[in-house]
């Protein structure tokens, strides 16, 4: 006779659970409105740009520092 296992439920991990949080919309008016979290999209558009800019300066700074000190 074989035996039964008892499963747990399938839960999300929490994490993904804040993250899917972060990014919702509060209330029906904000996809209405075109806001995010309280975010026009302009701010959105700018907050965005910052943030490519940073780690495009960040990756060409480590590519130079490792550039530099390469042997020979």
């Amino acid at each position: 006779m074989p035996v039964e296992r008892e499963t747990a439920p399938i839960l999300p991990r929490r994490s993904s659970v804040l993250l899917f949080h972060l990014l919702a919309y509060d209330t029906a008016g904000d996809a209405a409105d075109g806001l995010l979290n309280g975010l026009s999209i302009a701010s959105l558009q700018r907050w965005t740009l910052v943030y490519l800019g940073l780690s495009a300066l960040a990756f060409i700074v480590v590519w130079l520092v490792g550039y530099l000190r390469r042997p020979g």
